[in-house]
């Protein structure tokens, strides 16, 4: 997505910038111009459609998830009342103390997923800190300058 988001900014650059507009009428790329630009925003649009769908999939699974647990959380707990093996009291409890773990399992499970995602963007930091200049015209200048001809 970061490629096809760096083209249409450059393409948008090129046609807000005046100092393009004569090259471009001259050779006549404005419907080259426009129609790159709507290929990089359709491509754009269906990866964000892609990542959306993905997103959607996970939360719908979440939910359902989160459906069953409480489903059966609350029907063991409403049967364990009913046979006459908890109290109200109890009931109340017990749901409290389900819901209080399975909250903090979520906060765990979370955390570690952003630890996950934060330890791939220090990976690409270190990567990039790692990889080796390349300046030339930055070597050093030999201590004996008098063997040179000026």
């Amino acid at each position: 997505m970061a490629k096809v988001r760096r083209k249409l900014d450059y393409i948008k650059g090129v046609m807000a910038d005046f100092s393009y507009a004569k090259e471009i009428r001259l050779f006549g790329m404005k419907d080259f111009i426009a129609a790159r630009y709507v290929r990089e925003q359709k491509e754009c649009f269906e990866g964000s459609m892609k990542i959306q769908a993905i997103w959607l999939k996970a939360k719908n699974l979440f939910a359902l998830t989160d459906l069953v647990e409480e489903a059966m959380l609350y029907t063991w707990l409403c049967w364990r009342v009913i046979e006459g093996g908890m109290g109200i009291g109890d009931f109340t409890m017990y749901a409290a103390a389900i819901r209080t773990f399975s909250g903090a399992l979520g906060g765990l499970f979370d955390d570690i997923s952003h630890i996950r995602q934060q330890n791939e963007i220090i990976n690409d930091f270190r990567a990039f800190l790692d990889y080796p200049e390349n300046n030339p015209g930055s070597e050093k200048l030999p201590a004996d300058l008098t063997g040179l001809a000026c």
